[in-house]
């Protein structure tokens, strides 16, 4: 269990998120389905169980994917919402075939879940309000960059011709999420750097390479989501 706090993403943390998602999209997991979970409508709820809590449905998301021959392809980031407070934002890979019954069951896996149909949100098309599978490329770009607001806004770089930001340069609005104990954001094993590095993955870490890897594709919208 991690006990330690953090103000924010950082740089580090970042570009692991950014890889995890470039390695997904390469190896035909891409993140489908993105969703919320408010820890703050989950029973007996204090801000101190957010590593056990987190830890709990990490461990019931994996048994789930296994059980249901899929891997554990997902990324989190933990962020504070002026409405909801505490909650973590996951993108993890679902066919279409099985996105119907994540829905039905994902609150199964939350621990202290008591039927408040308000701990689970998944991203939604503005439009329509229906819960949005992310199929094109430029949705899932558009719910990475939500997730990842919480970027230290602090972190930058030299260039040529000066200090650039990392956030500005990969087109992240940074939010401050204020202070939280525990883990700021993970990737699972399934993504991880040493998964990677065996399926021959070049890492990216230049800026460029990363701005890379989450530039939206030409002459296509960006997503429609919302979240808590």
């Amino acid at each position: 269990m991690t006990t330690t706090s953090t103000d924010c993403i950082s740089r580090h943390s970042t570009t692991q998120i950014i890889n995890a998602f470039a390695f997904a999209e390469q190896n035909s997991t891409p993140f489908t389905a993105f969703f919320a979970i408010a820890w703050s409508k989950t029973d007996a709820w204090t801000t101190d169980q957010l590593p056990d809590r987190q830890e709990q449905f990490a461990r019931r998301l994996r048994r789930w994917l296994e059980q249901h021959n899929l891997p554990d392809a997902y990324i989190y980031t933990v962020e504070n919402g002026g409405v909801v407070g505490l909650h973590t934002n996951v993108a993890v890979y679902i066919p279409h075939p099985l996105f119907l019954t994540f829905q039905h069951e994902i609150t199964s896996l939350v621990p202290g879940f008591n039927g408040n149909p308000c701990t689970v949100k998944f991203y939604e098309d503005r439009r329509s309000s229906r819960i949005q599978f992310h199929k094109h490329p430029n949705q899932r770009l558009g719910s990475l960059r939500y997730m990842l607001k919480g970027v230290d806004a602090a972190a930058a770089f030299n260039t040529p011709t000066g200090r650039v930001r990392f956030c500005d340069h990969l087109g992240i609005r940074p939010k401050d999420q204020g202070t939280i104990v525990g883990r700021r954001s993970g990737v699972s094993h399934a993504l991880g750097t040493v998964a990677r590095a065996r399926m021959g993955w070049s890492e990216l870490t230049a800026p460029d390479e990363l701005r890379s890897a989450i530039a939206y594709l030409p002459k296509h919208g960006q997503a429609e989501e919302v979240a808590p």
